[in-house]
């Protein structure tokens, strides 16, 4: 895992090589969108008339599927105009319809009865959202074809339990009991079984998933290497499919995996996992970038002060309270989400629990001799969602509810920490060796 000294993060012959890369995939990115807008409208109006009688006899748009537990909220809202969307696609006008992505909208008027309102009446669509790609239109219009609303989020359960199944199996096979804990327990705690009932919620999940699965299969074919493509093509199709919820699962679950699954290799270095944070980061980036030029050449308009002000409101935003309440609200809030906080004083005292454990553990049974720069990195890939708290603190101080999913990688962050730091061996003899007495 170690590279050479005079070896950069991200070598000058290799910058060549991932532009051919991203331009490629941006053309891809386009052409699926526009393969997406060209199926004809009828194919989907059946079930786009079903989609907009579920979600108009609704009557919370933001409903808790395990009340009163906040991090079990649903974001219907998201859905109504992403299914919105899909609907008004233009057939005859692919490119600018896919760029503008817009939806039928009336200020008087709830997101879901505007969606009823537009299929029953033929209203056509009046407001763009061309802020973000849409990537997953991809997906969701050829599903409609086939299925209504509540039907694409079962088929999208039962796509979430086969890519946990077939990661479950491939942990066991190796027999990292450690790592298949670390994945489930972290999974669990940021309520990921719900995830499928949100479309919003769904693609980074999925994709998170996918990336992990490649991970390990590539980590039990005894490669030593991190396979940099893969983040960065994970953080071009992040952003082409997410809704900015917790993007950074797709680079920080697959990392941790890898980190953890190669720990029995040579020593550890941390310009790997750098510059794959580094790849991630300009992927995600330039992805976002090549958007909003597309939609500026393809629309022939300035579209930068459009932009500029949706990106100063979810990094600043005013909500008439103090910076410091402002910064900390953004962490405690999503912390309050998590399991398992989210039950309220009780989680308190059981999570107050969890770490007074860890702390006693570390402090009895630590290793003699540990590896202090991956227990550093470790450290840092963990609070890599606190430090996206803090950034974009309006965006997660107000969308606490789904952005506190990002803190999956850091609980399995968390427990490979310990699994680094303590020695286990030490920990089983002073058990036997109290059962013995």
């Amino acid at each position: 895992m170690k590279l050479s000294k005079r070896e950069t993060l991200i070598p000058a012959r290799n910058v060549l090589s991932y532009l051919f890369l991203f331009l490629f995939m941006i053309g891809i990115f386009l052409g699926l969108l526009v393969l997406a807008a060209k199926i004809p409208r009828q194919w989907i109006e059946k079930n786009a008339e079903r989609s907009a009688e579920f979600f108009y006899q609704e009557e919370e748009m933001f409903p808790l599927l395990l009340p009163p537990l906040s991090g079990s909220r649903m974001d219907h809202y998201a859905d109504v105009i992403l299914t919105s969307i899909a609907y008004q696609l233009k057939e005859d006008h692919p490119f600018t319809s896919v760029m503008e992505a817009s939806y039928y909208y009336r200020s008087d008027r709830e997101e879901n009865e505007n969606f009823y309102e537009s299929v029953r009446q033929g209203y056509l669509a009046n407001q763009q959202y061309l802020r973000y790609w849409h990537g997953s239109l991809v997906l969701l219009r050829p599903l409609l074809v086939f299925f209504p609303i509540p039907k694409i989020y079962h088929f999208h359960a039962v796509v979430l339990f086969l890519l946990l199944l077939g990661l479950c199996f491939q942990l066991i096979r190796m027999r990292e009991l450690t790592a298949l804990g670390a994945f489930l327990t972290s999974f669990v705690f940021v309520f990921g079984w719900l995830v499928p009932f949100s479309l919003e919620y769904t693609w980074v999940m999925l994709l998170m998933l996918i990336c992990s699965n490649l991970m390990v299969f590539y980590i039990s074919r005894g490669k030593k290497e991190i396979p940099f493509r893969l983040f960065f093509l994970a953080g071009m199709i992040t952003n082409y499919l997410d809704f900015l919820t917790a993007e950074t699962l797709t680079l920080l679950v697959p990392l941790l995996l890898w980190m953890y699954l190669g720990r029995k290799e040579e020593r550890f270095s941390y310009r790997q996992p750098a510059k794959a944070v580094i790849l991630w980061g300009i992927a995600y980036c330039l992805t976002w970038m090549a958007k909003w030029g597309l939609a500026a050449l393809i629309l022939q308009k300035n579209i930068l002060p459009y932009i500029s002000s949706h990106v100063a409101e979810r990094m600043g935003g005013d909500l008439g309270i103090g910076m410091g309440r402002y910064l900390w609200g953004a962490v405690i809030r999503n912390l309050r989400c998590l399991l398992p906080f989210a039950f309220g004083d009780s989680g308190y005292v059981v999570g107050i629990l969890l770490f007074l454990v860890g702390s006693y553990l570390i402090f009895v049974y630590r290793k003699e001799k540990v590896e202090a720069e991956r227990i550093v990195v470790y450290a840092v890939l963990g609070g890599i969602p606190f430090l996206r708290y803090l950034v974009l603190h309006n965006h997660a101080y107000l969308h606490c509810f789904f952005t506190f999913r990002a803190q999956m990688a850091g609980i399995m962050a968390g427990i490979f920490l310990l699994a680094e730091w303590i020695d286990w061996r030490c920990l089983l003899y002073a058990h036997q060796k109290k059962r013995a007495a």
